[in-house]
């Protein structure tokens, strides 16, 4: 009997030889993608075993040769992806200490250095995690102190924050000064927007 064989794409090609020659990589990544499950499925679920697994992946990463590392990257950036994703929304919508914003630069600049996520996709997913959870403050700082490329629909989404929690005009202005500030004005746009919110 004659039976057809599949192609083997090279993404396959690519998993099977890193979880072969880096099998405890491989396990940490699957630990990772457990703790994202555990953390997804509570309600301000801790995060102190997500940090861990994470911290676990990037110690094994940082282990590797410089020229294995395109060997065993793309397979784990297509296998992957969501969960580092997942992670730094997860982190940014847990009750961390002062320090959250620090810790989640920190895991971007590692994950974009490693080439498994953009960067400015990665700002973007953790500002709106923390509009998410109603993080008015440590958003703020994210905007003028942490990203590195501040858009209009940036802007937007935190003054939408600071309109539906009902800060103070203190807040509210504090935030179009910014904006000044950083050459990015508010629009017409956003003004007429935020005006019907308001009333």
């Amino acid at each position: 009997v004659l039976r057809r064989t599949l192609p083997i794409s090279p993404h396959t090609r690519l998993f099977a030889a890193r979880k072969e020659l880096h099998p405890q990589l491989d396990e940490n990544l699957h630990r990772l993608q457990e703790q994202v499950w555990k953390a997804s499925v509570r309600d301000n679920a801790p995060v102190s075993s997500l940090l861990r697994a994470y911290n676990a992946v990037r110690d094994e990463l940082n282990v590797l040769a410089t020229e294995s590392r395109p060997s065993v990257l793309p397979s784990t950036r297509d296998s992957f992806q969501a969960d580092f994703k997942d992670s730094l929304r997860l982190i940014a919508l847990a009750q961390l200490d002062a320090q959250e914003a620090g810790i989640l630069k920190t895991m971007i600049d590692e994950l974009a250095s490693f080439g498994l996520i953009e960067s400015s996709e990665a700002y973007s997913i953790v500002l709106h995690a923390f509009a998410e959870g109603n993080k008015v403050k440590v958003m703020y700082q994210w905007l003028t102190r942490i990203m590195p490329e501040v858009t209009m629909e940036h802007w937007s989404v935190y003054l939408d924050l600071v309109v539906l929690v009902r800060q103070s005009k203190g807040t509210f202005y504090q935030a179009l000064d910014a904006m000044e500030e950083a050459g990015c004005p508010p629009s017409l746009e956003l003004c007429i927007n935020l005006l019907r919110k308001v009333f």
